[in-house]
């Protein structure tokens, strides 16, 4: 803490203000994301997804081995996860469940089925 001119001034660190995963805020939308950080989202999901067995016929070879790295993938997370968050995305990823993923995650579900599953 500081004073200046009479006023006091605090000095927020920037770790711990945003999400700390890819340093990107929650709140932003999957479409929104540079080329990089969607691919690095789609590392994140498919590792947290595919270490739940239950998620075994999902995570075929192609899931765990390609998607992120797929030419198609950007553009089907834009049209797949159109008004969906980088923190829907996460909370369906690592809850797992049917209920947390309808409320807009699962899209990563249907780029995996779109892209690996045709």
């Amino acid at each position: 803490m500081r004073t200046v001119g009479g006023w006091l001034v605090l000095v927020l660190a920037a770790a711990g203000c945003g999400d700390q995963n890819l340093g990107l805020p929650r709140q932003t939308l999957v479409p929104d994301l540079e080329p990089e950080d969607a691919i690095e989202l789609c590392v994140e999901f498919v590792a947290n997804l595919c270490g739940d067995a239950n998620f075994e016929s999902f995570c075929n070879p192609c899931v765990v081995n390609d998607l992120c790295t797929l030419q198609a993938l950007v553009n089907t997370m834009n049209i797949e996860c159109a008004e969906v968050t980088v923190g829907e995305v996460r909370d369906c990823a690592q809850g797992r469940t049917e209920p947390i993923c309808l409320q807009g995650g699962g899209c990563m579900i249907d780029v995996g089925e779109a892209l690996c599953h045709p």
